[in-house]
């Protein structure tokens, strides 16, 4: 299924490729357009180059936690969600 042509576009940042592509079909199944990212810079200059409506991120990324990548799309985006996920590693 592919997105509608008003859909949200969310953002989704991940350093595991593989749940990145299943975050992906998942919210394109429903609709939405979604840009990837593999690092915390990534999904920066991805904000900072496409119109986002929400942001999925891990806690963790390269180089940089989810956490101080979400402080700072906050201050670039205000109005924009952003949901931060955190998983253990067995």
């Amino acid at each position: 299924m592919s997105a509608l042509p008003n859909a949200s576009v969310i953002l989704c940042v991940n350093v595991d490729s593989t749940g990145l592509r299943f975050r992906q079909l998942i919210l394109e199944a429903r609709g939405y357009k979604v840009l990837l990212a593999t690092s915390a810079q990534q999904g920066m200059e991805a904000s900072q180059s496409s119109p986002i409506d929400r942001v999925v991120t891990d806690q963790l990324s390269r180089r940089a936690m989810g956490t101080g990548m979400a402080a700072a799309l906050k201050r670039l985006r205000p109005n924009v969600p952003i949901i931060i996920l955190s998983g253990t590693r067995g």
